[in-house]
């Protein structure tokens, strides 16, 4: 007997469409999960295409997924450029533009930057040490805090 000769299950979500989809959603300066659901597809899953893109980068591989994730990541940089420089110009509705930017992409425009990033680091560090305590069978120690 021989083995099947076509594919069984669903075909993979990744294609050129949801793709050029997704792209342009994030163009229209919707957030990344956004973009994915709006295309059918879990954050999660957006996510690790990128990731994946990014890795084919780094092995100098050219694959879709690392076409993608540097259109994505292109695609990003062209729309804060878009209103950090209307908000350089001063012009009509800098004001919004600045509130995007903002909330948008608060770990780069964010007055309270430094604030937030101190206490991702802090956390960060707690559970770090905790996980040390946890591994080493200090478990009094971690409840204690």
């Amino acid at each position: 007997m021989e083995p099947f000769k076509f594919k069984v299950g669903r075909p993979p979500k990744f294609c050129e469409e949801i793709c050029t989809a997704i792209i342009k959603s994030v163009s229209d300066l919707l957030p990344l999960k956004i973009a994915a659901e709006e295309n059918g597809v879990h954050y999660e899953t957006l996510r690790a295409w990128i990731n994946e893109g990014l890795e084919d980068l780094m092995a100098n591989n050219w694959t879709e997924k690392a076409q993608f994730s540097v259109a994505l990541k292109k695609e990003v940089a062209n729309s804060m450029r878009l209103l950090s420089k209307r908000v350089r110009g001063g012009c009509d509705g800098w004001q919004g533009s600045a509130w995007i930017l903002e909330r948008r992409w608060w770990k780069y425009w964010s007055s309270k930057v430094a604030d937030l990033d101190f206490n991702e680091r802090l956390t960060a560090l707690e559970n770090d040490h905790k996980q040390k305590d946890l591994s080493n069978g200090n478990l009094e120690s971690s409840e204690k805090k």
